[in-house]
């Protein structure tokens, strides 16, 4: 198998975040080289403010190494079961079925449940986990979610409802 060293780099840009990828000698760590999408997807969970300050609403995104959104959706809590139905549409949908797939998160709650595991189990996806207490846990997911947030058009004042926010996402991953 190839490898590669892999580095990541973000700069801002007349108010907007590009997010470079790229391949660098002085970068620490080595990960394997993916030749085609929908080998490996990662995935995490970010919050999203909320009409009072409180509440907020959970975004669940999956973004494949090439960095396209293959998944999402928006929820007022975390649990198991969104990342469940989240993982079967996207695999579904990405007709991914009898190929080889990497999912890879964090240590959170909802992506360590029994319940999930025997999803994954179930579709023959291998699950990786970022190591605990890392603060650059999944580089990917963390990349989307932060250019989201620094879009101008992002509402930093908080969403007036669960469907404005799920209205908000539908328009930033298209």
């Amino acid at each position: 198998m190839e490898h590669g060293i892999f580095s990541f780099r973000s700069y801002l840009v007349t108010g907007a975040i590009l997010v470079v990828f790229s391949m660098d000698i002085l970068a620490t760590r080595t990960v394997p080289m993916i030749p085609k999408p929908n080998q490996v997807w990662t995935w995490d969970i970010t919050w999203l403010p909320g009409p009072i300050k409180g509440p907020y609403f959970r975004l669940y995104m999956i973004d494949i190494f090439s960095r396209m959104p293959v998944g999402w959706d928006v929820w007022e809590n975390e649990d198991a079961v969104y990342a469940e139905e989240l993982i079967k549409k996207a695999f579904i949908s990405e007709k991914i079925a009898g190929e080889p797939l990497v999912l890879h998160s964090d240590n959170g709650s909802p992506m360590k449940t029994a319940t999930f595991q025997v999803l994954l189990q179930k579709l023959c996806i291998q699950k990786s986990y970022s190591r605990p207490r890392v603060s650059n846990v999944n580089p990917y997911s963390e990349a989307m979610f932060r250019t989201m947030k620094y879009r101008p058009e992002y509402p930093h004042k908080g969403f007036v409802s669960l469907d404005a926010a799920r209205s908000w996402a539908a328009e930033f991953v298209l």
